[in-house]
């Protein structure tokens, strides 16, 4: 999406910077109506700073050494800890997370959820642990639905809040809200302003 490839986490802060974020997109023309416009990437702090009343899902694909001191100290200090939920695919940065900050809200890492729908699968759910608050349903693969009827009724057992998405439509979207998911991820969130009505 920026112009330029290669891993992000690899990049310094004032290469990030640099990055434009507008590059890559295309409208329905073809056209890159935000190329070159001076949209960059915000850093952690700038985001929270900038959309104080906004929640986020901050999702860690990685785990860097010291990682978790410096979000701790960063949201602490903007106390922004109430409107972030947590969610990372390692086991080892939630646990982290979690002993240091237990208030805050966490969803599961990306081998609890292997596990529960593995074991959901063989109808065992119920005894499948998931160390979170909220469940953030897994991108559908394929055909498949981002999240089952029998995943989600255990879940609502749990009195667990469920985030599914990315939904691909409008027709996804409101099915996923009729049968009772709390929230939805989108690429396209003004596609869907129907859900707030």
């Amino acid at each position: 999406m920026t112009g330029r490839e290669g891993w992000i986490g690899f990049l310094a802060d004032q290469d990030v910077a640099r990055l434009d974020p507008g590059d890559g997109f295309t409208d329905a023309a073809g056209g890159h109506p935000y190329r070159g416009v001076g949209l960059r990437v915000p850093t952690l702090r700038e985001a929270l700073v900038r959309y104080p009343l906004h929640r986020f899902l901050l999702n860690f694909v990685e785990y860097a050494p010291g990682l978790d001191e410096r979000v701790v100290e960063l949201v602490t200090e903007l106390n922004a800890g109430d409107r972030i939920l947590f969610q990372s695919d390692i086991d080892g940065l939630g646990k982290d997370l979690r002993e240091r900050k237990p208030m805050w809200l966490y969803g599961p890492s990306a081998p609890q959820v292997t596990r529960f729908l593995m074991m959901n699968s063989i109808g065992l759910a119920a005894s499948a642990a998931l160390r979170a608050d909220v469940y953030v349903a897994p991108p559908p693969q394929g055909r498949a639905p981002p999240l089952d009827d029998s995943s989600l009724a255990e879940l609502k057992r749990r009195r667990m809040r469920v985030i599914a998405g990315p939904v691909r439509n409008e027709a996804e979207a409101r099915s996923l809200v009729e049968r009772g998911v709390d929230a939805v991820v989108a690429d396209a969130p003004s596609e869907f302003r129907f859900l707030l009505r």
